[in-house]
C-alpha cells in the first residue's frame, strides 16, 4: 500500500515564481524586438549640439528650417531664414539616401537614413518634403559611392524648383565645396579625416 504525500506550496511563493516567469519572457521578447529594429539612429540634433561652430561666412542650417510650420491652406512655403540663404554658403548636417542606381555627380541628403527602390516603387517613396539635392561640381562622371551614418556638409544653398534625375523635382539644392586639399608633412602627404559626423562622400 503506497502513500502519496502532496507538497504544499505556498501561495506567495508561486506567485513569485509566476512573476519572475514573466519578466523573463518579455526580456526575451524585448531583446529580440531590438535586435529586428536594428542599431539606433542619433537624431541630428544630438549630433549638431557638439559640432564645433561654423567657419566665419558659413550659417547653419537645419532641415526643419526648410518650410514654414505649421502648414498652412496653401501648403507648403519656404521659410524666412531659407529664402534669405539663397546663394549664400551653408553647412548642414543629414544622411545621404541609399540609392539602388546611384547618380552621377550628384545625390541625396535627407533628415533620416532613407533607402530608394527606383525600379520597384519609381517616385512613390517614402523621401520627405526636406530632401535636400546636392550636386558635387568638378566630379568625374561616375556613379557616387553611398556614404553611411551622419554628414556634415557645406556648400552655397539655391533655392527654387529645379527638375533632376528620374523626372523628379527638386526644390531646395546645395553646390557641395570641394575637398581641401592635401596637406604635406615631410616627404608624405595626407588628407584630414572628419570625425564620423562630418563625413562626405568620395570623390
Amino acid at each position: 500500500m503506497s502513500i502519496k504525500k502532496h507538497i504544499s506550496v505556498p501561495p506567495l511563493l508561486v506567485a513569485t515564481l509566476a512573476l519572475a516567469l514573466r519578466v523573463e519572457a518579455h526580456d526575451h521578447s524585448h531583446a529580440a524586438h531590438e535586435q529586428a529594429r536594428g542599431p539606433v539612429i542619433p537624431h541630428l540634433s544630438v549630433l549638431a549640439s557638439n559640432l564645433p561652430p561654423a567657419a566665419k561666412g558659413i550659417t547653419d542650417l537645419k532641415f526643419s528650417e526648410f518650410f514654414a510650420s505649421p502648414v498652412g491652406p496653401r501648403g507648403l512655403e519656404f521659410t524666412k531664414k531659407l529664402k534669405e540663404l539663397d546663394g549664400q554658403k551653408v553647412r548642414i548636417l543629414g544622411y545621404m539616401v541609399r540609392q539602388m542606381d546611384p547618380w552621377t555627380n550628384a545625390f541625396l541628403l535627407a533628415p533620416l537614413p532613407i533607402q530608394l527602390h527606383e525600379c520597384e516603387y519609381a517616385q512613390s517613396d517614402d523621401l520627405p518634403a526636406t530632401t535636400l539635392y546636392v550636386r558635387m561640381p568638378g566630379r568625374q562622371s561616375e556613379p557616387v559611392p553611398f556614404t553611411p551614418g551622419p554628414m556634415l556638409l557645406t556648400g552655397t544653398l539655391h533655392v527654387g524648383p529645379v527638375g533632376i534625375e528620374n523626372e523628379r523635382r527638386s526644390w531646395v539644392q546645395l553646390d557641395l565645396d570641394p575637398a581641401p586639399p592635401a596637406r604635406k608633412t615631410g616627404a608624405s602627404s595626407f588628407r584630414q579625416q572628419p570625425p564620423v559626423a562630418t563625413a562626405r562622400p568620395a570623390l
